[in-house]
Formats: C-alpha cells, structure tokens, sequence
C-alpha cells in the first residue's frame, strides 16, 4: 500500500493570506466576538513558491478563512503565484470595489469563487452585513469585461453556504447567477457556532421542511443542468436532509457538528488529503480546511514539498484507507460515508491535473 499512500504531485493548494474579514456574516466564527484575525508573513512567500513548484502544485488557491483581497497589495502577491507558472484561483465576498490593477489581477485567474447565499438583496445584507449585491454584481462584470478585452476568461463560481433561511429560494439564486454570467453552482452546508440564530442549519428544520429543503436542492441542480451549468453539492449538505444520518454533539472549535457513527467497514468519502493541501497563516499544513487541533507539518519547520508525502500525511492517508479515523475524520461536517473499497478505487482513479 506504500505507493497509494504517496502523491506525485499537488491538486490545488490552499494559502491562507488572512483569516480577518471585512464582512459580518451572521453563521461566520469571524463574526465572533472573541475572534481574533492573523496575518501570512508576506516574506516566506519567495521560498514557498519555489517549495510549491518543487511539489509539482498544479495550482494555489490565494486564500483560505479570510478575504483575500482586503490585504494591501495582495493582487502583487497573486500576480508572483501567476508569473511562477501555476495556476492562481480565488475565493472571495467581491464586496469591495476593486482597483483597475486589483481587476486585471483577477481576470488571469483561472477560476473565481465568489460568496452569495442569496438574489434577494435585503436578505444578502442582512446575512453578509454589510455587503450589497450591486457591488458584487459590478465586480463580476468588470473582471468578466477586463477578461474579454485580453482573451481570457476565469471561471466563475457562484457559491451559497446554504441555511434555513436561503434553501428554498435555491431555483431564483440559480436563474440569478446565470442571468449574471456564472459558469457553475456551489452548494455547502452551514456548520452552526454558539448563540447563532439568525441563520441555521438546514439540519434543524421539521421533518417536513427537510423534506422540502430537499426538493429545492434537487430542482436548483436540475434547473443549472438544464441550461448547461453543473452544480457540486457537499455530501454533509444532502445528509443535513435526512433525518436518520445525524446525530448531534457539540463542536470543540464554535458550536455543533453531525458527528457520524462509522461503522466496521466504512470510511468517509475523501480524497482530499491525495488532492490538496491547506496552508495557514501560521504556517500549519492541513490536508483539509476541517482539520482542527492538528497539522501534518510546518512550513517555517520544514518544506512545503517534503510535508506533502511526511510520515503525518502518510499515516492520515492510510487511516481513511483503513477506516481507522482519527478524531479530526470522525467529526468532519463535510464528507459523507462509504466504504473502504469504494474509498480506494476513488483514490487510485483520482483525477490528477496537468
């Protein structure tokens, strides 16, 4: 099993510029009171790139909990990752109005998330305070329009932390981001913090509502597919809406997770830990963005490249293969179940990206 457990090279890499924000969102730990925001030392980037390129990293994802883009002159930052050859992408809140030279930073991307949970613009407000729709509209066009001018075009991906309070307006949010150019659809599912109650988990709803939060997912895809746009659901989303998955615990990091209870044979479906890499602003590798209370290594301890196939990764890996979980695994709010065998042909027949 020596050769499974060893990558040739790296999917996508998460760095982590930020973890602050410049919005509010009402379901965000950032929106927490006892939140404190940290910032990437800038000055490993240099290393890290050549690090990253040293791992045959196909692309790197400029962000991770934070916005990005509220860093001073982080579209130089992303421009270094551009020039160096691999692929640079993005998430972002697109709530600021962005510069001429912040724009034609982004129209090089090769894809664009960008986070809305709803068309209805009071609601936005009132779950992204104190973001307005006009503002992510326009950013949308101007990097679309910058993209056309130069003959390239990103991606773009509409994504919706989906919640009691958007799941049945999914349809009008889809015919919304087509309207406005996007090219796919992100659903995720909401993982509640403590004292949260102006958005919830879809998981709290009536056995009734579930079943119709259910519906409106299933009729949003079909509606994207129908006009030839694809849609990726988190599997702990779909879960969310079945009453018999969950069973409910209480998260060490902010408030309640759906702790599942794995069964001799099974594992979680993830692949991610072969896939990707998540750099933190402190440095910490993570396989994933859940992994709380671990790492697999350090950058500022040893390189980013030597990390990718260490001893840490190595034993995470052969744990899903197993279904021996660790706790990080076994808590995870994201990835669903299957079995170990499904799980290892997933892992031999994983895409890997050129």
């Amino acid at each position: 099993m020596s050769d499974i457990l060893s990558v040739q090279n790296v999917n996508n890499a998460f760095l982590e510029f930020t973890t602050a924000c410049n919005l509010r969102c009402v379901y965000c730990p950032t929106s927490q009171p006892s939140y404190v925001s940290k910032t990437f030392p800038v000055e490993r980037l240099e290393s890290l790139i050549q690090e990253l390129k040293l791992a045959n990293t196909v692309q790197v994802h400029c962000g991770g909990h934070g916005e990005t883009t509220i860093i001073k002159g982080w579209q130089n930052y992303c421009r270094q990752i551009i020039q160096s050859g691999m692929g640079a992408v993005i998430t972002s809140n697109f709530a600021k109005e962005f510069s001429n030279e912040e724009i034609e930073v982004l129209s090089q991307m090769w894809h664009i998330t960008v986070s809305c949970d709803t068309c209805n613009r009071r609601l936005f407000q009132e779950l992204r305070h104190p973001a307005d729709l006009t503002t992510v509209l326009y950013n949308i066009t101007r990097v679309r329009a910058e993209g056309i001018k130069n003959g390239r075009s990103p991606v773009f991906i509409l994504q919706c932390v989906v919640s009691d309070r958007s799941v049945f307006d999914l349809e009008n949010w889809v015919l919304f981001g087509i309207a406005a150019g996007i090219d796919k659809f992100s659903l995720g599912n909401l993982v509640e913090h403590k004292n949260q109650t102006a958005a919830k988990s879809i998981f709290s709803l009536s056995a009734a509502d579930k079943v119709k939060a259910g519906e409106c997912i299933a009729a949003a895809k079909q509606l994207a597919e129908k006009h030839g746009k694809t849609m990726y659901i988190q599997g702990s989303l779909l879960d969310s809406v079945n009453v018999d998955t969950h069973t409910e615990s209480i998260d060490r990091r902010f408030g309640t997770v759906y702790n599942f209870v794995v069964k001799e044979g099974e594992t979680r479906d993830c692949i991610e830990p072969w896939m990707q890499m998540y750099i933190q602003v402190n440095g910490d590798v993570w396989p994933c963005c859940w992994y709380y209370d671990s790492k697999i290594g350090n950058i500022h301890d040893e390189p980013f490249h030597e990390i990718v196939n260490g001893d840490r990764v190595r034993q995470l890996r052969a744990e899903l293969l197993s279904g021996q979980l660790g706790k990080n695994c076994l808590q995870c709010p994201a990835m669903r179940l299957t079995t170990v065998e499904e799980l290892k042909q997933r892992v031999l027949n994983r895409p890997v990206w050129k």
